[in-house]
């Protein structure tokens, strides 16, 4: 059973999850193109095999061989960039995700994309309820070594790839780590986690800040628990950062959204081959009448974007940041007979003004850019230093 392995590289852009829903399906898909298609295939296939067998110096492996066709199969899809076919295992690592659970240290490393490491691995962030945050790790410590090799001189795919050697083995790291030019040293044990994907706190002024690095199954409590507590602790104005967000599941974002739009509401239209769906607010709202921010940028994809464009549209919420990714449409899941699943676009969303910002994404009300330096240390900077932030902060009334 493969678990998700957080040790990551990012390179200012974080790697996007797509808004998906997921059903399954009981009958075998039938193809009406089956004796042309399988004629041709199969002799073609011969030919590959008798070259194989005649000249190769390795062994061939029928089962992978069938499983990489399943993969390919699924680019007959061409003007889908979301399809794809998953294995059982590839899709418990997908499903983990979704509900948070990880297996690995937590640990997420910023790529300057230079050459070579200078010190070692930056720390982008320490995911909640992780190995590393549990022992101490901070954003903006620089691993300079694991287990007694050093990462300088490393180029940044060698050194990703020594850590996550080890993390996939289970072993423990005995990490050298510089911290503002003090030297200290941590012991990480990869285990299983639930990550957080919801954090909160008050700014100054009563302003409630809540960052949203994900919409998944998890998000929905701890989005709740976060505006409850914002709002017994007195909030008068509310930011959502949804930066580097890559989405999520489509019932999570809805039920969110819902906790903070009146009841009745529009949240989302949905657009199939041959049906649409209109999905309403259901309860009256945690926070009502009180001024919003959404901070975004360029990795803000998909269910992120929904949330913004819908607090936007029903909350006046004003938008600041950067230009998002520009997702606009949505993949079901269907679970295949032997337990396999396959991907595909299969639906446009819209919130309430209908505008189609897919390949476009949100244009801010407010646009504001981070240097490259800032963008690294995104997730340490003061509110004073974080300039979308701070424009955000001054935009709900400060």
């Amino acid at each position: 059973m493969r678990k998700n392995i957080i040790v990551s590289v990012l390179s200012g852009v974080v790697t996007a999850v797509i808004l998906f829903s997921v059903t399954s399906c009981v009958s075998l898909y039938k193809s009406d193109t089956s004796s042309e298609f399988d004629a041709d295939t199969q002799k073609k296939l011969a030919e590959m095999r008798a070259l194989i067998d005649a000249y190769a110096i390795e062994d061939f492996d029928e089962e992978a061989a069938k499983e990489g066709f399943y993969y390919g199969y699924m680019l007959g899809l061409t003007e889908d960039g979301y399809a794809t076919y998953y294995s059982v295992e590839d899709y418990k690592a997908v499903a983990d995700s979704f509900t948070g659970n990880f297996g690995g240290i937590g640990l997420q490393f910023f790529n300057y994309a230079t050459a070579v490491l200078e010190k070692g691995l930056t720390v982008y962030r320490v995911l909640g309820n992780s190995p590393a945050e549990e022992a101490g790790l901070k954003i903006g410590d620089i691993v300079t070594s694991v287990n007694g090799k050093g990462l300088d001189g490393m180029t940044y795919d060698d050194a990703y790839d020594y850590v996550v050697g080890f993390v996939r083995e289970g072993k423990t790291l005995s990490v050298a780590v510089d911290r503002n030019g003090e030297d200290l040293s941590f012991d990480l044990t990869p285990a299983e986690f639930t990550q957080k994907y919801v954090e909160y706190k008050m700014l100054e002024g009563n302003v409630g800040y809540v960052s949203i690095y994900q919409f998944g199954y998890n998000s929905v409590e701890e989005f709740r628990t976060a505006l409850t507590d914002l709002e017994n602790a007195g909030a008068k104005s509310y930011i959502f950062d949804v930066r580097n967000d890559p989405g999520g599941e489509l019932d999570s974002v809805c039920s969110m959204v819902d906790m903070l739009v009146k009841k009745g509401e529009v949240i989302i239209t949905i657009e199939g081959k041959n049906s649409t769906e209109t999905k309403y607010a259901k309860e009256d709202p945690l926070v009502s009448g009180k001024p919003m921010a959404v901070v975004v940028n360029g990795s803000t994809v998909s269910a992120a974007e929904m949330f913004t464009s819908s607090l936007r549209d029903l909350n006046g919420a004003t938008v600041v940041g950067e230009q998002t990714y520009g997702k606009g449409i949505g993949q079901t899941t269907r679970q295949l007979s032997d337990g396999s699943y396959i991907k595909f676009t299969t639906f446009r969303y819209f919130t309430a003004n209908h505008v189609d910002f897919n390949g476009v994404g949100l244009t801010p009300d407010i646009e504001v850019e981070l240097s490259s330096e800032k963008r690294a240390r995104l997730y340490e900077l003061s509110l004073e230093e974080d300039d979308q932030l701070y424009a955000a902060w001054k935009a709900v009334g400060q």
